[in-house]
């Protein structure tokens, strides 16, 4: 490990500070879609559920440009994200960054998709079928009613409507 570090100690150096092109940032989230490397537990349950729901065109981390989604129901064009509220990895990574919101939402929005963000924490708000069940109504709701515009929805890990759910963390 110390002769590793010695040999890749010049390269960091010379990109520290460097921010990466555009094109090297769709190039890393088209490679995290196509390892899987970056998938969650939660997101794999999530993923099950619609299967088993017969919601079958999804890609887990699927890259939408810069960004990899959780999950992606590929049609209609629906963005799932799941917001853990503990960076704990073994219960969920912190995989909606409040931060990074602003400007990942309105992007998805205007790439066509609809975004649906699940909230779950391991105390008040397990992820649970009903997170499923909600999201297949929505579908559904697509698919008969195209709407006007992307649509953007919030969520609890039991599927019941989130309206204002930061301001319950």
């Amino acid at each position: 490990p110390d002769e590793r570090q010695r040999q890749v100690a010049a390269c960091h150096t010379a990109t520290l500070g460097v921010k990466p092109s555009e094109a090297r940032i769709h190039l890393k989230a088209l490679t995290r879609e196509r390892n899987g490397t970056q998938i969650a537990p939660v997101e794999r349950l999530l993923a099950d559920w619609l299967i088993q729901r017969d919601i079958t065109n999804i890609t887990p981390q699927k890259a939408v440009g810069r960004y990899n989604l959780d999950i992606a129901i590929n049609e209609p064009p629906i963005a799932i994200e799941i917001e853990a509220t503990t960076g704990h990895r073994a219960i969920a990574p912190p995989l909606y960054n409040r931060n990074r919101g602003p400007e990942r939402f309105p992007y998805l929005l205007d790439a066509g998709w609809n975004v649906i963000v699940v909230f779950i924490n391991p105390k008040h708000h397990f992820l649970t079928e009903g997170a499923a069940n909600y999201i297949v109504a929505f579908v559904e709701e697509v698919r008969r009613n195209k709407p006007l515009f992307c649509q953007y929805r919030m969520i609890w890990g039991d599927g019941k409507p989130a309206a204002s759910a930061h301001n319950h963390f």
